[in-house]
């Protein structure tokens, strides 16, 4: 049986969306900018999905999130199918946008690894030799400055909505003409702020130089923010990608906690496999707690979360 997806109320993750045959589809423009920028706003709030960082790569986008509800399936799928639409109209295209899932969705379970992936996002585009500089970058995204120790701190962005493909509401257009997307600061320094941004700043400075000096080891000087727009979107990258990789479900430094969530996921495998066998046959079953796909079926109940949840 494949691994179940498990969606726990309250969880953080680090999700990926990679365009089909890694190809430039969202490199820089002003379509692009405001398409990308309203799409994750409006979704954002329709499923109460908290931002921390995020990024729009010309062929990918990163962001680190907190789930409170448990609709990071239904966010990821409606962002991605909104940016394929408008983009795609806006080419006159008509075939794939993104990647076959599944989309990389991993759960952050402690404080070292959410600053290691949120530094991620933030320093991507110098860690990938195209500027040198996150400020630099001619794409959409935050910066290290942008989040705070509190929501009073983080960065407020405001969205347009795009007129090409999206009716107005004097036209009768359902979603609203402009939006706004505030950051919010990550869970996990809850319980200091102002040393996890500390932290963050520290983890995002030394993940910078350290791709400077790479590139400045190999002689190289990053493309630069004119040679990035110039990108032709129909083109990939041209260099081998890694394949037949594993698809990580969490993301933790530490072994024993990642043998303890390994073993939580198995259960979890196990427990659903019963589940769907039961209601295949007889109509009703109870699924494990974090189950998504299931959830709103005629005779499907979630087990509530344990204590130790």
């Amino acid at each position: 049986m494949p691994r179940r997806r498990r969606i726990i109320p309250g969880a953080s993750y680090r999700l990926t969306a990679r365009c089909f045959d890694r190809r430039f589809y969202l490199v820089p423009s002003e379509a692009v900018d405001a398409t990308v920028g309203f799409v994750l706003a409006y979704c954002a709030q329709k499923y109460a999905v908290q931002i921390h960082a995020w990024v729009v790569m010309s062929n990918h986008v990163h962001l680190d999130i907190t789930d409170p509800h448990a609709k990071a399936h239904k966010f990821i799928g409606l962002f991605k199918s909104l940016v394929a639409r408008a983009l795609n109209f806006k080419r006159g295209r008509w075939e794939y946008f993104w990647a076959p899932p599944p989309s990389a969705l991993v759960r952050v379970v402690s404080k070292e690894d959410a600053i290691k992936g949120l530094a991620y996002t933030l320093v991507n585009p110098v860690a990938a030799g195209l500027v040198w500089s996150p400020d630099e970058w001619p794409g959409r995204g935050s910066l290290p400055g942008h989040l705070g120790a509190t929501k009073d701190d983080c960065l407020t962005y405001t969205f347009d909505k795009p007129d090409f493909f999206f009716r107005t509401e004097k036209d009768r257009g359902k979603l609203p003409d402009r939006i706004t997307l505030t950051l919010t600061p990550h869970p996990m320094g809850a319980d200091d702020p102002e040393g996890f941004v500390n932290e963050l700043e520290k983890a995002t400075d030394q993940l910078r130089e350290n791709a400077r000096r790479k590139m400045t080891g190999k002689k190289r000087r990053p493309m630069g923010a004119d040679n990035v727009r110039a990108q032709k979107y129909l083109r990939n990258p041209g260099t081998r990608s890694r394949r037949r990789r594993l698809i990580p479900t969490f993301a933790a430094k530490s072994t024993s906690l990642r043998v303890q969530l390994a073993r939580q996921q198995l259960a979890f495998d196990a427990e659903y496999d019963s589940a769907l066998l039961t209601w295949l046959r007889r109509g009703k079953a109870v699924f494990p707690f974090g189950t998504c796909k299931m959830k709103g079926y005629p005779g499907v109940t979630i087990r509530g979360a344990p204590a130790a949840a």
